[in-house]
This record gives C-alpha cells, sequence and structure tokens, in this order.
C-alpha cells in the first residue's frame, strides 16, 4: 500500500510495495507523469492503472467497476485532483482540504501534519508507525 500526505505546498508519498503483508521493494516509482500532470495512487495497483486509463479516456469502465483505490493527479500550479468511481461514472474533482493524507498510514501522517509537521516529514513519520510504508519519500512541490 501507500501513503500520501499532501497541503497547499507539497505532495508526499513513500515508495514501498507489498503483497501479501511482505515488501517487495521500498524503491517503487509510484508517481505515473502524462501530459504535464503526476499521477499516484492507493490501493491495488491493476486498479490504479485501470482508473487512469479511464479517466484519460483510454480504456472504458465496466458498469460494475467498483475499485479499491483513489488516484490523485497532481498538477503543478493548479493543485491535487482526486480521481474515483460513483453511480454516474469516473469523477475528478480538485481537493481542498488543508492538510490531507490517505493510504495505510494516513492517520500517523494526518496526525503529524496537524502538529506542524510537512507533508514530507508526515509520510516520514507514518513509515515508523505503518508496516506498509517504507522506502524514500518522494515530494512534488505544489
Amino acid at each position: 500500500m501507500t501513503t500520501i500526505a499532501f497541503n497547499d505546498k507539497e505532495f508526499a508519498y513513500d515508495s514501498r510495495v507489498t503483497a501479501d503483508g511482505i515488501v517487495l521493494t521500498d524503491e517503487d516509482e509510484k508517481a505515473v507523469q502524462i501530459e504535464g500532470a503526476y499521477y499516484i495512487g492507493v490501493g491495488i495497483a491493476y486498479e490504479i492503472d485501470k482508473l487512469i486509463s479511464a479517466h484519460l479516456g483510454k480504456e472504458d469502465i465496466p458498469e460494475d467497476f467498483s475499485p479499491e483505490c483513489l488516484v490523485y493527479k497532481v498538477v503543478k500550479g493548479e493543485g491535487v485532483y482526486q480521481i474515483g468511481v460513483h453511480d454516474e461514472g469516473i469523477y475528478c474533482h480538485l481537493t481542498k482540504y488543508g492538510n490531507y493524507s490517505c493510504g495505510t498510514g494516513e492517520h500517523f501522517a494526518l496526525a503529524a501534519m496537524d502538529l506542524g509537521k510537512s507533508p514530507k516529514e508526515a509520510v516520514e513519520y507514518a513509515k515508523t508507525r505503518c508496516i506498509y510504508t517504507g522506502g524514500k519519500v518522494k515530494v512534488i512541490k505544489l
């Protein structure tokens, strides 16, 4: 899984990949750059890829597709968009939450940001408590 944390200045995420409770790597690059935007997801990897592809109009989403993932589109100078699926299809909306986090270490990261830590520092802290968060913490400046 993944831990993502962001505010209006930066977007941070870890680089650990796990499967069945086993660390596969701590060196994954989870951000995919497409058409000037970065796409980063939390959840099941193939569902993240499918959701990004559908958002870009490259693939149709089956009516019963209910992904166990969230995808974030990060556009420098604009902000962070959340992409998901609801009853009417795919949605993409600008997030304006202030401090926000998601993924397996989201509670640790959000608490760290509430105590004044940056998103990068928040994900670093989540790494100390969440076994599914690890590796290098990467940052996209907004």
